[in-house]
């Protein structure tokens, strides 16, 4: 599946903003044992592309390590990548 313009920024900016601590790709392993995989985010049940974009807005959400603010414009390419990670067959790891 080819991503579009916006889920290619988004998984760059993954890759540059939130590989440090997530697994941001498929078949990672999160860097932090506490942060989620992206995997793991997109395939919460009832998610959609406008819900994540609106959690990733909200730094509330985020850890005070985090040292950066995602701005709208980053938050709608972040959900737009992240929201390809949606597989019908996803299992969660075991935990």
């Amino acid at each position: 599946m080819a991503l579009s313009t916006q889920a290619v920024e988004g998984a760059n900016l993954a890759e540059a903003l939130c590989s440090g601590c997530h697994a941001v790709a498929p078949g990672q392993i999160s860097p932090n044992p506490q942060a989620p995989s992206f995997m793991l985010i997109a395939n919460s049940e009832g998610l959609t592309e406008d819900t994540l974009g609106e959690y990733l807005r909200d730094s509330h959400n985020f850890p005070e390590r985090m040292n950066f603010e995602v701005v709208a414009e980053d938050s709608e390419a972040l959900a737009a990548y992240m929201i390809t990670l949606r597989s019908d067959d996803y299992e969660p790891p075991i935990q």
